[in-house]
């Protein structure tokens, strides 16, 4: 908290064991790979502010976090997890205000253990914004779910939903269990939803081989190329620097 604490435009308390964030009106704040004393994370970003954050964890404790987004807010967030054992992670997207948006990409390495990751997103106000794009790789005997639930309300007329999950399974032990839903309460949006679920190209692995590199070297060279589109989507220059490092 200490490190927060030290973050221009950034209040930082703690609520009856709940760490709550406030990004104060019209301001920037980045925040990478920060460590959290608390196991629940309540972030408000005010009217007309931007809350660039990147999340990092390997840690087995259970987190849950809770975004409220006033209007003309934005949220632009980088998550990786990478896990060797069971894993718990939830988040939470209020946008409550109008024009409030919110961006979250999702890479994730699951190697061992059982991983639950729900993501729940109500837009409750007119043109908001939501995109999640989730990008898992599962090897060994990781099991995965994830789960994410986006509602969009009557009110939330003129709004956007997207929700893309991209999986790759590198064991026949491994296991995704993918599951988008989409629920629409009014017929003036643009929304959508798409799942893929793949594996390891062995043309292209052969490839690679062919040209000097070891198998391990071609496979790990595979797997970053299927996390770096991510980093097309980030406009902020400290954010994709520090996700480039985690996935190479």
């Amino acid at each position: 908290m200490k490190d927060l604490k030290l973050i221009k435009n950034l209040e930082v308390k703690l609520e009856a064991k709940t760490l709550v964030l406030t990004v104060k009106k019209r301001c920037t704040v980045e925040i990478i790979s920060a460590k959290f004393l608390a196991k629940k994370i309540k972030v408000i970003v005010q009217a007309g502010a931007k809350l660039n954050l990147l999340i990092s964890r390997t840690q087995l404790k259970p987190e849950n976090w809770k975004f409220v987004l006033q209007e003309q807010s934005q949220l632009a967030q980088v998550i990786y997890l990478k896990n060797q054992s069971a894993l718990q992670f939830s988040q939470q997207f209020s946008l409550v205000g109008r024009q409030a948006s919110q961006q979250t990409l999702l890479a994730g390495q699951f190697k061992a253990g059982q991983t639950k990751i729900d993501l729940a997103v109500k837009q409750l106000a007119r043109q908001t914004s939501s995109q999640i794009i989730i990008k898992a790789l599962a090897e060994s005997n990781g099991q995965t779910q994830i789960t994410v639930d986006n509602l969009i309300t009557k009110v939330a007329t003129e709004s956007l939903a997207n929700i893309t999950q991209q999986s790759l399974i590198l064991s026949p032990q491994a296991q995704v269990i993918i599951r988008p839903n989409l629920v629409i309460n009014n017929n003036e949006v643009l929304a959508s939803h798409a799942a893929t679920l793949g594996d390891l190209d062995n043309q292209a692995l052969i490839y690679l081989q062919e040209r000097g590199l070891t198998y391990m070297q071609a496979k790990e060279l595979l797997v970053q190329s299927f996390f770096r589109p991510l980093l097309h989507q980030l406009n902020s220059a400290t954010i994709k620097s520090a996700f480039c490092k985690l996935i190479s």
